[in-house]
Protein backbone atom coordinates (compact mmCIF):
# COMPACT_ATOMS: atom_id res chain seq x y z
CA UNK A 1 0.00 0.00 0.00
CA UNK A 2 2.72 2.45 1.01
CA UNK A 3 4.74 1.37 -2.01
CA UNK A 4 1.78 2.14 -4.34
CA UNK A 5 1.29 5.52 -2.68
CA UNK A 6 4.97 6.43 -3.12
CA UNK A 7 4.91 5.17 -6.72
CA UNK A 8 1.79 7.22 -7.49
CA UNK A 9 3.33 10.29 -5.89
CA UNK A 10 6.51 9.85 -7.91
CA UNK A 11 4.54 9.48 -11.15
CA UNK A 12 2.54 12.61 -10.26
CA UNK A 13 5.71 14.61 -9.62
CA UNK A 14 7.24 13.44 -12.91
CA UNK A 15 4.11 14.31 -14.88
CA UNK A 16 3.98 17.72 -13.22
CA UNK A 17 7.61 18.33 -14.12
CA UNK A 18 6.92 17.34 -17.72
CA UNK A 19 3.98 19.75 -17.84
CA UNK A 20 6.10 22.58 -16.50
CA UNK A 21 8.87 21.79 -18.98
CA UNK A 22 6.35 21.79 -21.82
CA UNK A 23 4.99 25.18 -20.70
CA UNK A 24 8.55 26.54 -20.51
CA UNK A 25 9.24 25.30 -24.06
CA UNK A 26 6.05 26.94 -25.30
CA UNK A 27 7.08 30.27 -23.78
CA UNK A 28 10.55 29.95 -25.26
CA UNK A 29 9.09 29.08 -28.65
CA UNK A 30 6.82 32.15 -28.62
CA UNK A 31 9.67 34.42 -27.53
CA UNK A 32 11.98 33.05 -30.20
CA UNK A 33 9.33 33.44 -32.88
CA UNK A 34 8.63 37.04 -31.78
CA UNK A 35 12.37 37.79 -31.99
CA UNK A 36 12.46 36.11 -35.40
CA UNK A 37 9.57 38.31 -36.56
CA UNK A 38 11.45 41.47 -35.58
CA UNK A 39 14.66 40.20 -37.19
CA UNK A 40 12.72 39.26 -40.31
CA UNK A 41 11.42 42.82 -40.64
CA UNK A 42 15.00 44.11 -40.46
CA UNK A 43 16.04 41.48 -43.01
CA UNK A 44 13.39 42.57 -45.52
CA UNK A 45 14.35 46.24 -45.04
CA UNK A 46 18.01 45.45 -45.69
CA UNK A 47 17.19 43.48 -48.83
CA UNK A 48 15.06 46.36 -50.10
CA UNK A 49 17.93 48.73 -49.33
CA UNK A 50 20.24 46.56 -51.43
CA UNK A 51 17.70 46.72 -54.27
CA UNK A 52 17.79 50.52 -54.30
CA UNK A 53 21.59 50.72 -54.42
CA UNK A 54 22.88 52.96 -57.23
CA UNK A 55 25.75 50.64 -58.22
CA UNK A 56 26.87 47.02 -58.01
CA UNK A 57 29.46 47.51 -55.26
CA UNK A 58 26.95 49.23 -52.96
CA UNK A 59 24.33 46.60 -53.73
CA UNK A 60 26.74 43.80 -52.86
CA UNK A 61 27.84 45.53 -49.64
CA UNK A 62 24.22 45.96 -48.54
CA UNK A 63 23.53 42.34 -49.50
CA UNK A 64 26.36 41.19 -47.20
CA UNK A 65 24.67 43.03 -44.33
CA UNK A 66 21.35 41.40 -45.18
CA UNK A 67 23.01 37.97 -45.37
CA UNK A 68 24.39 38.42 -41.85
CA UNK A 69 20.92 39.30 -40.59
CA UNK A 70 19.52 36.32 -42.49
CA UNK A 71 21.98 34.06 -40.65
CA UNK A 72 20.75 35.48 -37.33
CA UNK A 73 17.21 34.71 -38.47
CA UNK A 74 18.19 31.13 -39.32
CA UNK A 75 19.74 30.75 -35.86
CA UNK A 76 16.56 32.02 -34.17
CA UNK A 77 14.30 29.78 -36.25
CA UNK A 78 16.52 26.75 -35.63
CA UNK A 79 16.30 27.39 -31.89
CA UNK A 80 12.53 27.89 -32.18
CA UNK A 81 12.20 24.62 -34.06
CA UNK A 82 14.03 22.82 -31.25
CA UNK A 83 11.88 24.56 -28.59
CA UNK A 84 8.57 24.02 -30.41
CA UNK A 85 5.95 22.52 -28.08
CA UNK A 86 4.35 20.36 -30.80
CA UNK A 87 4.61 19.11 -34.36
CA UNK A 88 2.70 22.10 -35.73
CA UNK A 89 5.24 24.51 -34.22
CA UNK A 90 8.16 22.49 -35.56
CA UNK A 91 6.54 22.34 -38.98
CA UNK A 92 5.98 26.10 -39.01
CA UNK A 93 9.58 26.80 -37.97
CA UNK A 94 10.85 24.39 -40.65
CA UNK A 95 8.74 26.09 -43.33
CA UNK A 96 10.09 29.47 -42.31
CA UNK A 97 13.63 28.10 -42.38
CA UNK A 98 13.03 26.91 -45.94
CA UNK A 99 12.02 30.44 -47.01
CA UNK A 100 14.98 32.09 -45.31
CA UNK A 101 17.46 29.54 -46.69
CA UNK A 102 16.09 30.14 -50.20
CA UNK A 103 16.48 33.89 -49.67
CA UNK A 104 20.04 33.38 -48.44
CA UNK A 105 20.86 31.29 -51.49
CA UNK A 106 19.57 34.04 -53.80
CA UNK A 107 21.58 36.58 -51.80
CA UNK A 108 24.76 34.55 -52.26
CA UNK A 109 24.28 34.64 -56.01
CA UNK A 110 23.99 38.43 -55.77
CA UNK A 111 27.54 38.54 -54.44
CA UNK A 112 28.79 36.80 -57.60
CA UNK A 113 26.82 39.02 -59.98
CA UNK A 114 28.81 40.90 -62.62
CA UNK A 115 26.17 43.53 -63.40
CA UNK A 116 23.67 45.56 -61.45
CA UNK A 117 20.81 43.99 -63.46
CA UNK A 118 21.95 40.47 -62.53
CA UNK A 119 22.24 41.54 -58.90
CA UNK A 120 18.74 43.04 -58.98
CA UNK A 121 17.33 39.84 -60.43
CA UNK A 122 18.82 37.78 -57.59
CA UNK A 123 17.78 40.39 -55.03
CA UNK A 124 14.18 40.26 -56.27
CA UNK A 125 14.18 36.51 -55.63
CA UNK A 126 15.75 37.12 -52.22
CA UNK A 127 13.17 39.77 -51.38
CA UNK A 128 10.29 37.51 -52.45
CA UNK A 129 11.36 34.73 -50.08
CA UNK A 130 12.14 37.17 -47.26
CA UNK A 131 8.74 38.85 -47.58
CA UNK A 132 7.03 35.44 -47.57
CA UNK A 133 8.83 34.51 -44.34
CA UNK A 134 7.90 37.86 -42.80
CA UNK A 135 4.25 37.38 -43.72
CA UNK A 136 4.22 34.00 -41.99
CA UNK A 137 6.00 35.42 -38.93
CA UNK A 138 3.67 38.41 -38.45
CA UNK A 139 1.25 36.52 -36.16
CA UNK A 140 4.17 36.04 -33.75
CA UNK A 141 5.22 39.70 -33.74
CA UNK A 142 4.95 41.57 -30.49
CA UNK A 143 1.50 43.12 -30.33
CA UNK A 144 1.37 46.84 -30.87
CA UNK A 145 -0.67 48.80 -28.36
CA UNK A 146 -4.15 49.66 -29.52
CA UNK A 147 -4.64 53.29 -30.42
CA UNK A 148 -6.39 55.39 -27.81
CA UNK A 149 -9.87 56.17 -29.06
CA UNK A 150 -10.68 59.84 -29.35
CA UNK A 151 -14.08 61.44 -29.39
CA UNK A 152 -14.64 63.53 -32.48
CA UNK A 153 -15.75 67.10 -31.97
CA UNK A 154 -19.49 67.30 -32.62
CA UNK A 155 -20.35 70.26 -34.85
CA UNK A 156 -22.66 72.83 -33.27
CA UNK A 157 -24.44 73.58 -36.57
CA UNK A 158 -25.02 71.40 -39.57
CA UNK A 159 -23.09 72.28 -42.70
CA UNK A 160 -24.89 73.99 -45.54
CA UNK A 161 -25.54 71.61 -48.42
CA UNK A 162 -26.34 72.32 -52.04
CA UNK A 163 -30.10 71.73 -51.70
CA UNK A 164 -32.83 73.58 -53.58
CA UNK A 165 -34.13 76.91 -52.30
CA UNK A 166 -37.84 77.41 -51.48
CA UNK A 167 -38.72 79.05 -54.83
CA UNK A 168 -36.87 76.37 -56.81
CA UNK A 169 -38.65 73.67 -54.85
CA UNK A 170 -42.07 75.25 -55.48
CA UNK A 171 -41.31 75.64 -59.20
CA UNK A 172 -40.28 71.97 -59.48
CA UNK A 173 -43.41 70.90 -57.60
CA UNK A 174 -45.62 73.03 -59.87
CA UNK A 175 -44.00 71.63 -63.03
CA UNK A 176 -44.44 68.10 -61.76
CA UNK A 177 -48.13 68.67 -61.00
CA UNK A 178 -48.69 70.26 -64.43
CA UNK A 179 -47.12 67.25 -66.17
CA UNK A 180 -49.19 64.89 -64.05
CA UNK A 181 -52.41 66.75 -64.93
CA UNK A 182 -51.41 66.74 -68.64
CA UNK A 183 -50.86 62.98 -68.49
CA UNK A 184 -54.28 62.40 -66.96
CA UNK A 185 -55.86 64.67 -69.55
CA UNK A 186 -54.32 62.71 -72.41
CA UNK A 187 -55.57 59.42 -70.97
CA UNK A 188 -59.15 60.79 -70.77
CA UNK A 189 -59.39 61.83 -74.46
CA UNK A 190 -61.41 59.50 -76.69
CA UNK A 191 -59.45 57.66 -79.37
CA UNK A 192 -59.51 59.31 -82.77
Amino acid sequence: MARNLIGSGLVGVLLGALGLASAAHAADFGTLMAQAAATSQTYVSQVESALTAPDLATSQARTRTALATGQQLINLLTAAEAAAPDDAGRSRAQGLLDHVRAAQSAGQSTLGATSLDAAHSALEAMRGEAVEALAELRPFAAPTPAPTPTIAQVPTTLPVTGGLGTLDLLAALGAGLALLAGGFGLRRLPPA
